[in-house]
């Protein structure tokens, strides 16, 4: 089933996961390992407009975000937590309607809980949110620490992968591979695609967006099967159980890539795994602390 962000239909695809979820014994939460997730601090100034990317956060089904932040500057800074845009409008320029932001004010090495940004950010459903320090020059991005929650067994837990837009955008990805793909039993992998922002806005069309192709490997490397894929801008492509999509019966321990094949948005995605247990484990398709060149398609 090929979920996007503003179908009504995607209520289903996280409903999937719930039933798989509550069908198993109740896992303590999982932190993400720091093998697989992004970096949620900068630890040099931020250029014009940069922002942490959480993509795929919201309230859907059973499930809901929960994230706090901390502000490692030494003075206060006014926290941005935005669903629409970042760095786009000058911090003078007036919020066009729907205005989907929120401002917190945080302290000095102080913290902040996000439950009700991103309660005024996002309208319903899954969503890429932004958040950024103001004034958006010659700070330090904020640290955070987002995850998605089961309402209904609270101990189902996952962190959400954090990357910061200028890291993204530097390594502007034409292919993510995700290892540790699952097909076996009530335990399978879910896959989100999402377009974000770019920091340089000198692009050719607007909104930019992204074809890709998504396709999945067995532990050997054979090919086991593919499909194509378009996503716009502020837009992503929610896979549920995307082995079951690309026609693999039973799998264990694959891979899935995806080929970024046109577009000038912005490439980005996360691999959300359930075991037979239940327990729910978070994949990004990169080493962003990687210099080396992107691999050709």
């Amino acid at each position: 089933m090929e979920l996007r962000r503003r179908c009504g239909c995607i209520v289903r695809g996280i409903h999937l996961i719930s039933y798989r979820l509550r069908a198993g014994p109740a896992p303590a939460a999982l932190a993400l390992s720091l093998a697989t997730s992004a970096p949620a601090q900068v630890i040099n100034p931020m250029p014009a407009g940069d922002a942490l990317v959480l993509a795929g956060v919201g309230h859907v089904g059973t499930w809901h975000t929960e994230a706090e932040a901390v502000n490692p500057n030494s003075g206060p800074v006014v926290l941005e937590t935005n669903a629409f845009f970042v760095g786009v409008f000058l911090d003078s320029s007036p919020c066009p309607d729907p205005c989907r932001y929120r401002d917190d004010i945080v302290p000095g090495l102080g913290s902040v809980s996000l439950e009700a940004a991103f309660q005024k950010a996002l309208f319903s459903g899954f969503s890429t949110i932004y958040i950024t320090p103001k004034p958006k020059t010659g700070l330090l991005l904020a640290v955070v620490h987002a995850r998605l929650v089961n309402d209904v067994n609270p101990s189902q837990a996952v962190d959400v992968p954090i990357i910061s837009l200028s890291t993204l955008t530097r390594i502007d990805p034409s292919v993510l591979t995700f290892p540790g793909a699952i097909r076996h039993g009530p335990a399978h992998s879910n896959l989100l695609i999402a377009n974000v922002w770019r920091l340089d806005f000198s692009i050719p069309t607007f909104p930019p967006t992204v074809s890709a192709r998504v396709t999945a490997y067995s532990p050997d490397g054979t090919l086991l099967g593919s499909l194509d894929t378009g996503v716009i801008q502020e837009h992503f492509v929610y896979l549920t159980d995307v082995l079951g999509r690309l026609g693999v019966s039973d799998l264990m321990l694959g891979s899935v890539r995806v080929t970024r094949l046109g577009g000038t948005g912005l490439l980005w995605g996360i691999m959300y795994t359930a075991d037979e247990n239940g327990a729910v484990t978070a994949t990004i398709g990169l080493n962003p602390d990687s210099a080396l060149p992107q691999p050709t398609p």
